[in-house]
């Protein structure tokens, strides 16, 4: 560049910058949208680079992974195998030692390969997590007959996604009774990291989320309560 001439590298410069706002402009208009609106500086931006975009592809809507990622989310996935004539042998008084339950996790990179594999179990966990809604609001939530409707509209989805891969994993681990868990792996601080030597697998950084949210406060109502008009709290 030292040898090159004033008017090329200005040239130069003129289409790397054209081509970065080409890169910028879907994920900035992506950090700005809103359930009201879109920034109007980066709508603008994104509108006008759109033909560019579209070219090169560059209007995937993919986010900024750095330089805060937040954490990961995972499931675990658990087969309990089902005992069979657990009644007779128990009135002769048998002992029956259960097997251990038949257990996975997704993603899991030591063994879902190619690396693609592992990516669409990433991605489907992520996607499984992000559609969570619990299964009870409270009473008071219910007063909401807005936020209840949208709440319960969440719940069916969910419901049926958490039936649909159940009955995969059921067909793919053996017959029982299946149990989701999500999982969220959260990250280490940097203290931990540099004076701990906390590895980013460390069982300590993992929590299991829970699938409701009780408050003892308040009397909780199923979901397919919603669907009777005249229900009240009990």
């Amino acid at each position: 560049m030292r040898n090159c001439p004033k008017k090329m590298q200005a040239f130069l410069l003129a289409i790397g910058s054209l081509h970065m706002l080409g890169v910028l402009a879907e994920p900035l208009r992506f950090f700005s949208r809103s359930e009201v609106a879109v920034a109007p500086d980066f709508e603008l931006l994104a509108e006008t680079m759109q033909t560019y975009s579209q070219w090169l592809y560059l209007d995937h809507g993919y986010f900024f992974f750095a330089p805060n990622p937040g954490p990961g989310r995972l499931i675990r996935c658990s087969v309990q195998p089902e005992l069979e004539s657990e009644d007779l042998s128990s009135s002769q008084g048998l002992q029956i030692q259960a097997e251990a339950p038949a257990e996975t996790t997704l993603p899991d990179k030591l063994n879902q390969r190619p690396r693609l594999l592992y990516h669409r179990y990433l991605m489907l966990a992520e996607f499984y997590n992000s559609r969570f809604a619990p299964s009870h609001i409270s009473a008071e939530s219910m007063k909401d007959t807005e936020f209840a409707a949208r709440w319960a509209q969440d719940w069916v989805m969910y419901d049926r996604l958490q039936a649909s891969m159940m009955k995969s994993l059921k067909h793919k681990l053996g017959t029982g009774r299946v149990t989701l868990s999500r999982l969220e792996r959260s990250l280490p601080t940097p203290y931990m990291v540099l004076h701990e030597k906390v590895p980013l697998n460390d069982p300590r950084l993992l929590d299991v989320l829970p699938e409701s949210f009780p408050d003892p406060t308040v009397q909780e109502l199923p979901a397919e309560k919603l669907k009777e008009p005249d229900a009240k709290p009990q």
